[in-house]
């Protein structure tokens, strides 16, 4: 099952699924209410992957929910844009990695050349509050890889971390 918020992504999904023959369980919904959908609360392995941990104001809740969907023994794969990355070297960061306030920026846009999709409040999180957020929700964490930046790899890019319950 995929759980995302975004309508067009879910048709992007479900339409590369149906060319590839396969079936895909797609829920589109606000992914702290995930635990509610039917069958939500058995993924073996959760995969989030770049630019979801700054949109939650509460990494201790959203951590806690991505728990309880998880069986036993199952894993959680973050591969996120590194802390660093986002707070230091994003040209719309706050320029401040212990900054705690909310940023507003851009809503990003598939199409770079196009117009503005307006503005939102992002929370840029420290490594430090990542990983305790994942250990508090009782994950036990068996790696955590940095990654440098695709455009410049002097700087750190994106990090990759992974646990299980």
């Amino acid at each position: 099952m995929v759980i995302d918020f975004s309508q067009e992504n879910q048709r992007f999904v479900l339409e590369l699924a149906a060319v590839a023959e396969v079936t895909i369980d797609y829920a589109v919904c606000d992914v702290l209410k995930a635990a509610d959908l039917n069958g939500a609360c058995d993924f073996d392995v959760l995969v989030l992957e770049l630019g979801i941990l700054h949109y939650h104001q509460d990494l201790d809740l959203f951590f806690a929910v991505m728990r309880k969907l998880a069986v036993r023994g199952g894993t959680l794969v973050l591969n996120e844009f590194h802390p660093l990355q986002r707070k230091l070297f994003w040209t719309q960061g706050p320029r401040d990695y212990f900054q705690t306030k909310l940023t507003e920026a851009d809503v990003p846009n598939p199409d770079a050349a196009g117009a503005s999709l307006g503005k939102c409040l992002y929370r840029f999180w420290t490594m430090g509050e990542i990983v305790t957020a994942v250990i508090k929700a009782g994950f036990i964490v068996d790696r955590l890889d940095e990654h440098p930046d695709w455009t410049d790899s002097a700087i750190l890019g994106s990090v990759t971390l992974l646990a299980h319950t």
